[in-house]
């Protein structure tokens, strides 16, 4: 398997071309309080919400981060989701990149305020570097650690720690996040 070199910024343009087009099909939700809504159910499986934040590594590269993530439903439960992510590093001689998927666990139901959650999961690590550097690009374990707080009744500000590699990689963030709303 023949791999390319592809720069961290094409990366970056490349999601925020899909995230805006994604932004562009996905029609606006309509509220409805909490004793109006439909039960989806145990397990449900749809765009539920998503996230934007920015932050910083202060172990490994140490530089800032760029990431996202998109709700993807509940495995069982609705405070067990599946949760794709994204993230570029910037602000060194070596971007890097990392994709994956997390198993998030909201410790609270959607009703309250703030929502602790952790995670594991894992993602693929990769870097501008990547075709002279040896096992790159690297899968990764993730233990992800995190509150959303609300702000309005489907907008939430969120601080999440994520650790990576094996706890070889430590990241910390602050962004928005939409929710499903209870």
């Amino acid at each position: 398997m023949k791999l390319y070199h592809c720069n961290a910024r094409v990366i970056l343009a490349s999601v925020a071309l899909v995230l805006l087009t994604i932004a562009r099909a996905v029609p606006a939700q309509e509220f409805l309080p909490p004793e109006e809504q439909e039960e989806r159910g145990k397990f449900w499986i749809g765009v539920d919400g998503f996230s934007t934040r920015l932050g910083f590594e202060f172990s490994g590269d140490r530089q800032g981060v760029l990431g996202g993530t998109i709700d993807l439903g509940y495995l069982g439960s609705e405070r067990l989701r599946l949760r794709p992510f994204g993230e570029v590093g910037f602000g060194n001689e070596n971007d890097s990149y990392v994709v994956g998927t997390d198993l998030i666990l909201r410790l609270t139901s959607e009703r309250e305020i703030a929502i602790p959650y952790f995670g594991l999961g894992f993602g693929v690590f990769g870097s501008e570097s990547c075709g002279e550097l040896p096992n790159c690009p690297e899968i990764w374990p993730i233990l992800t650690l995190g509150f959303d707080v609300r702000v309005q009744s489907r907008i939430n500000w969120l601080i999440e720690y994520r650790s990576e590699d094996s706890f070889g990689r430590h990241r910390i963030f602050v962004g928005l996040a939409t929710r499903s709303g209870g």
